[in-house]
């Protein structure tokens, strides 16, 4: 029997008021969550000094520390897609008393427990180390002053396969990549090649397959090794030494790394892994006279170009990103000013608090602003949820029995829909 017009309308009709129930909607936001949402880590490790600078057992060491963070992780049902590191251990040199840490090894023994939490091995997109230099003397390894050693970390991401896939491994038209050894170009950004991974311990060569990028010669490797490319800035930043007299410090502000979701396709995210060199001439938590001026900030300004030229590069209203980019990692601004650090903010007016330690430390997330002129091309809105601060302690980076680094650690989930 042929359906009546009625019948007709109600089949229309019924489908379309049923999806416009609270709960339909909440269904549908839900779906979006889980389709589209990224969860976030963020730590700097304070490399492999004791924390604190005492000699251990009163000083928590490298592998006391890092042995709390999946642990703590797993107890609060936190699997992060993204593991942005900052003072990242590359390897130590101690030719006085032959202490020696192997290349990447303190990155393997994370992703080993990573792995053992997310059930699979996650890629090193990077770990992209400012030059070599000795230790400032203060700091202690086991229970040993850290003395002459020689040092090579910084910024590191790990990231889950399964869930995302590193657009940049291989180098970009018109770039040439510079060597990790190499002084890096003042003023511009550029591609750089990650610490070389050629003299890892005999039980942690498996970190070598981890790495991306194609195999490339290195003047340290007699192999080729993953070159590991990423995108970074450099500028000299004014500093004061020992003595009180002023110098200079090259800081790479932020490492840019462009990732795919791979269950949605053609959906990138954007992540700056941020770690500040604050100017001594214009410190907010040390303010010159007439206050501190954001405005000739030299870092931030630093990372500000960064997201210029490579939002540029990589975005445009027809092709944009699925979230504005993501600045996350260790700002050094807003110190003992919670809730909301304004020299933060002042400091990078083209962004959002987006997530931050206990609500107002120095590590957190932030995200480029929905209202801000001209708008970070981006398909949907960025929203943080279950944020959580590690270790969960309002003492989180001093009490010495839990503690994972002289910074806490905060995660969180990046998602299009506010909860």
């Amino acid at each position: 029997m042929p359906l009546r017009r009625s019948q007709l309308l109600t089949g229309l009709i019924v489908p379309l008021l049923l999806s416009c129930r609270p709960s339909a909607q909440t269904d549908a936001a839900a779906l979006m969550r889980e389709r589209l949402g990224i969860s976030v880590l963020t730590l700097n490790l304070r490399d492999i000094y004791n924390v604190p600078d005492l000699a251990a057992p009163a000083g928590a060491t490298w592998r006391v520390r890092y042995a709390r963070i999946v642990p703590d992780l797993r107890a609060a049902g936190v699997i992060p897609d993204i593991v942005a590191l900052q003072e990242a251990p590359g390897y130590w040199i101690c030719p006085t008393n032959a202490r020696r840490l192997p290349d990447y090894a303190a990155i393997d023994v994370l992703a080993d427990d990573l792995e053992s939490l997310a059930g699979e091995r996650y890629r090193v997109a990077y770990l992209i180390a400012q030059p070599e230099h000795g230790s400032d003397g203060r700091g202690f390894l086991g229970a040993d002053p850290s003395g002459l050693c020689s040092v090579r970390g910084g910024r590191a991401l790990l990231y889950r396969p399964s869930r995302l896939r590193n657009v940049i491994t291989t180098v970009p038209t018109g770039e040439s990549p510079a060597a990790e050894d190499a002084a890096p170009p003042l003023g511009r950004s550029y591609v750089a090649t990650s610490l070389s991974a050629c003299a890892p311990a005999a039980d942690r060569r498996d970190i070598v397959a981890d790495i991306d990028g194609p195999l490339v010669a290195t003047a340290r490797c007699a192999a080729r090794v993953p070159a590991g490319y990423a995108w970074t800035r450099a500028v000299e930043v004014r500093r004061r030494d020992a003595d009180n007299s002023p110098t200079t410090r090259i800081s790479q502000g932020a490492v840019f790394s462009r990732l795919e979701l791979v269950q949605e396709p053609g959906n990138f995210v954007h992540i700056y892994n941020v770690h500040r060199v604050w100017d001594t001439e214009n410190d907010p938590g040390n303010p010159p006279p007439g206050g501190y001026q954001p405005t000739l900030d030299t870092d931030p300004i630093n990372i500000s170009q960064l997201v210029r030229d490579l939002e540029a590069r990589y975005t445009s209203p027809a092709n944009p990103t699925l979230y504005p980019p993501i600045l996350v990692g260790d700002f050094n601004l807003g110190i003992g000013t919670p809730p909301t650090p304004p020299a933060l903010l002042q400091a990078f007016p083209r962004f959002e608090r987006l997530a931050w330690v206990n609500d107002g430390d120095i590590d957190g997330a932030l995200v480029g602003g929905t209202g801000m002129v001209p708008a970070f091309p981006a398909r949907q809105p960025a929203f943080a949820r279950s944020i959580a601060t590690f270790p969960a302690s309002a003492a989180c980076n001093t009490n010495v029995a839990v503690l994972w680094s002289d910074h806490c650690g905060v995660s969180f989930r990046v998602e299009p829909v506010r909860e």
